[in-house]
């Protein structure tokens, strides 16, 4: 299946709820991260927590703030003590086991006692069992280092994937500058790591740690009892002295439920693909909008959160629209999934709709009519954005003052209409 191609799924005779491929949804929700991270504004709440809004009205995203001294700590560790890490693995230790072997051929000393009694109880006359010793790669303090080198690895994952959380949000120059001195600081200590994990016997090392244990804790027993009995080499108490790498992967796997990237992942996946389209289509434009004027901060009006504007543009999700007209006592309204304006001025109404652009799109264009021409805040240009494919419409009023347009905006080929919009309202 291709980008373009959807999946119907039969509930019922006159419904056909459209799909998304599972590649396409993946990476919405992925950009949906980066969009999110990178256009929020951020409020802190103190105890190291901080929350962030979403375009809607959903509940707030609390998440815990990264703890840059335990990064600071971490990275220290490494530079320190590395060295003596790359030093260790080309230096591991074996234990020496004994085998005895039943062959035709000397493969080894032979074992007379042990031959005589096998020829006894065997008809074959010429084989011979002989002693062979082999080294055994898989010691405790092996294991115990292939472990710490796997926690290295995943730790200066863990505080890279939060430095550059961190880094996104960050409204001080300064404040992110210091960012991004720790993430190349981290970006060296993963690629020590990876260099460390690429040796061969390193890599063996650490496949039969993962096969067969759940957590260095259950071979820190055995090698304690192997240094108690002096059979672990003095070279080995570098893996001691970063016992502390522990702490810390054991906190950040504690942690990794309250990070940002966790709680939005989870939110997202809660989230309709009708909505997670609309998302897309909003955070797609409000990029589209910073890229090209200047990032457009969020606002807090009315306890919402939909307003994002800089000296010149706003782009606003779910704007609501008086039409001029009273039902029971009460006015009407209608929401408008995207309103741009310039100077307080509408430039454009954008719908997106999860649905394909078909030959017969009355509803559609009667909703798009109500917002060009009704009640307060009327608009010249009304845009709607079908996520599955059609024949593009284009229609006038009869002074061809005002327009509407019907457009293709796959997901996955979305740049060409992104370019159109900011080409018809960016001048």
């Amino acid at each position: 299946m291709n980008g373009s191609e959807v999946t119907l799924a039969d509930e019922g005779v006159n419904e056909k709820p459209y799909q998304l491929n599972p590649k396409t949804l993946t990476k919405i929700k992925h950009d949906l991260h980066d969009l999110i991270l990178r256009h929020s504004r951020v409020y802190d709440l103190g105890n190291s927590k901080q929350e962030i809004y979403l375009c809607d009205e959903s509940d707030p995203i609390q998440f815990r703030k990264i703890d840059t001294s335990e990064a600071e700590r971490f990275i220290g560790l490494v530079e320190r003590y590395g060295i003596y890490l790359k030093k260790l693995i080309t230096h591991l230790d074996y234990d020496s086991e004994t085998e005895f072997v039943e062959s035709k051929s000397i493969v080894g000393s032979i074992d007379i006692e042990r031959t005589r009694a096998y020829r006894a109880n065997q008809s074959s006359k010429d084989t011979v069992v002989c002693t062979v010793y082999k080294k055994n790669l898989y010691t405790p303090e092996n294991l115990f280092l292939g472990a710490l080198l796997l926690a290295i690895r995943d730790v200066a994952k863990d505080f890279l994937g939060k430095i550059q959380e961190e880094k996104e949000r960050a409204e001080s120059v300064p404040y992110r500058q210091a960012m991004q001195k720790f993430q190349m600081r981290l970006e060296s200590v993963d690629k020590f790591s990876g260099f460390l994990l690429n040796d061969r016997f390193v890599d063996k090392i650490c496949k039969y740690y993962l096969k067969n244990f759940e957590s260095p804790h259950q071979i820190i027993g055995l090698v304690e009892n192997r240094l108690l009995k002096g059979k672990i080499p003095s070279r080995y108490r570098v893996i001691f002295w970063f016992f502390k790498v522990w702490v810390m992967y054991n906190k950040a796997r504690l942690e990794k439920q309250d990070s940002f990237a966790t709680i939005l992942a989870n939110r997202l996946d809660l989230t309709s693909q009708h909505d997670l389209y609309e998302y897309l289509v909003f955070y797609n434009i409000l990029e589209m909008f910073a890229n090209a004027t200047g990032k457009l901060e969020q606002q807090e009006k009315r306890k919402l959160h939909n307003l994002y504007q800089n000296s010149e543009y706003s782009v606003k999700y779910q704007d609501t629209k008086l039409l001029g007209w009273t039902k029971k006592g009460r006015p009407m309204d209608r929401r408008r999934d995207i309103v741009i304006r310039k100077h307080d001025k509408i430039l454009a109404v954008v719908d997106a709709k999860f649905m394909p652009l078909r030959d017969e799109v009355t509803k559609e264009e009667n909703q798009m009519l109500i917002y060009l021409d009704y009640g307060e805040s009327k608009s010249k240009l009304g845009i709607v954005l079908f996520c599955f494919p059609g024949d593009e419409k284009v229609y006038y009023n009869d002074d061809r003052t005002k327009e509407m347009r019907f457009k293709n905006c796959h997901p996955d080929s979305s740049d060409k209409v992104l370019q159109w919009i900011r080409k018809k309202l960016i001048v």
